[in-house]
């Protein structure tokens, strides 16, 4: 599954990368069949195809999800049937270069946490960037990838591609969104070093392919850094990006979580939202957990929960009807950082906000919330 020297030779860029989609679209589409798994090479599209040196290539883990090769190519969500990306049940090189079709704007995605960091911020504005996946195929994470793969020859083959683009692309730096599964999947990195340290590895300096490497924390988890972080964070990237030397520092972080058991009043926060409605219907009203019903433009009903039971948590899943497969509302809620579970389409815990008392934590709940009524709207 290699290109050879000498099949590129004498050749357009944009009939390297042509050749090297074709081999991988093949290899994926065959590999997909068996695992029925889908798959998401590029989650930005590359069309159209221009020889450019792209200030950054980012490069995520794997998509997350679990989802299967049939619905992807049964078009179960109205995405792939268009625009010639899949022929009957085989992705297409179209399908492959256009990316994820429902990356059309990166502000609606977790990547546009990226923005915090100015120095990410201000490439992402221009779009002079590639975002692709360094492993094609969708897990709920990469453990559990790890599992289906048991002899690693599928993310072997599939970091092999990915080395190749970045070959043929020619980035001026690459940025893996990862400093823990992310980074360490990939063999032959060269010169890694942890710049900047706290609770977690928040950036590192590398090499790949001869090529400048950073590695940050994916920014799914973002809205547990604190201010503090976020600074030291871009600064260290801004130096790292202009060429300059950093020196290795760790810093003295405190109150990195809330502490339930000490910082939350339960029946103060629920009274928060037993107060401000959202302007939707409560089901259910508790003492430490209050229900509400969410209608979306099309009557379909969704049930929200805010509980303080236990470590506390927000979920959101249907009621008018059954789950289906690949439902678009995962998706959704995957992008603020809700996941998805057995049952529920997203759960997201109040451990992964940041917040120093009950008043805060209902603040960031609530922009959750906003942001999932407005796109049901």
């Amino acid at each position: 599954m290699n290109l050879q020297t000498s099949d590129i030779e004498g050749k357009t860029f944009e009939e390297k990368i042509e050749e090297w989609a074709d081999k991988v679209v093949d290899y994926c589409n065959k590999t997909a069949l068996v695992i029925d798994k889908t798959f998401y090479v590029f989650q930005k599209s590359v069309l159209p195809i221009k020889e450019i040196n792209r200030e950054i290539l980012i490069l995520g883990i794997n998509p997350g999800g679990d989802f299967n090769f049939t619905s992807q190519y049964n078009n179960l969500d109205g995405k792939w049937q268009s625009d010639g990306k899949f022929n009957e049940k085989e992705m297409t090189r179209k399908g492959l270069l256009s990316g994820n079709p429902y990356y059309t704007n990166y502000q609606e995605w977790n990547i546009s946490k990226l923005s915090k960091l100015e120095a990410v911020k201000s490439i992402l504005d221009t779009e002079n960037y590639y975002f692709m996946n360094y492993i094609y195929f969708n897990t709920p994470n990469i453990i559990d990838f790890n599992k289906l793969d048991k002899n690693g020859e599928i993310k072997r083959q599939c970091i092999e591609f990915t080395n190749q683009f970045i070959k043929l692309i020619n980035p001026k730096r690459i940025l893996v969104l990862g400093t823990q599964n992310g980074i360490d999947q990939l063999s032959n990195v060269k010169s890694k070093k942890v710049v900047l340290g706290s609770r977690q590895r928040l950036v590192i300096q590398a090499e790949y392919l001869d090529y400048p490497m950073v590695a940050i924390p994916h920014p799914s988890y973002f809205s547990i850094r604190i201010p503090e972080e976020l600074n030291a964070m871009n600064e260290t990237l801004q130096k790292l990006f202009n060429g300059e030397q950093v020196e290795e520092r760790t810093l003295n972080v405190k109150n990195f979580f809330v502490k339930l058991s000490t910082k939350i009043n339960a029946i103060e926060l629920i009274d928060i939202f037993r107060k401000d409605s959202f302007g939707v219907e409560i089901t259910k009203d508790e003492r430490k957990t209050i229900r509400y019903n969410i209608k979306d433009k099309n009557n379909d009903v969704f049930e929200l929960v805010i509980t303080a039971t236990g470590a506390g948590y927000v979920a959101i899943r249907r009621v008018s009807r059954e789950r289906k497969e690949n439902d678009p509302i995962v998706e959704m809620l995957s992008k603020i950082g809700f996941r998805e579970s057995k049952s529920w389409l997203g759960e997201k815990h109040f451990k992964d906000y940041s917040a120093e008392n009950e008043i805060g934590l209902a603040k960031k709940i609530k922009e959750d919330i906003t942001h999932f009524i407005n796109k049901l709207k």
